[in-house]
């Protein structure tokens, strides 16, 4: 792949790691509660279902309500996972942040420490 030795090409790489983890959970939990949920419109096919598994994942508001007891634990979980791609975003972006603000001398005098 290559050897990595700046801060900015690490918070690329920390960027496409976040927005793949969150397109993949977008597809599991659609797929998910596309199998689970079927007999409700908004999860008839699963572009539709990873709509709804966007909705939940980025916030939660306007999803379609859960009939079965597994959509709603699906559903539940996927909030679970949301909250844990916002505190990943949250890391990706203060380390950016961070970066851009202070530089590279910071991390250089941490590591002398």
């Amino acid at each position: 792949v290559g050897h990595i030795d700046t801060q900015a090409q690490i918070n690329r790489l920390n960027l496409r790691i976040y927005f793949f983890t969150l397109l993949s959970s977008i597809t599991l939990s659609g797929s998910v509660l596309n199998a689970v949920q079927k007999s409700q419109e908004a999860y008839s096919n699963i572009p539709l279902a990873m709509i709804q598994a966007a909705k939940i994942l980025l916030g939660g508001l306007g999803q379609a309500p859960a009939v079965t007891l597994a959509g709603e634990i699906t559903i539940i979980v996927t909030r679970f996972m949301g909250l844990a791609l916002f505190g990943l975003l949250i890391t990706v972006v203060g380390g950016s942040l961070n970066q851009l603000i202070f530089g590279d001398h910071q991390i250089k005098d941490n590591k002398k420490q």
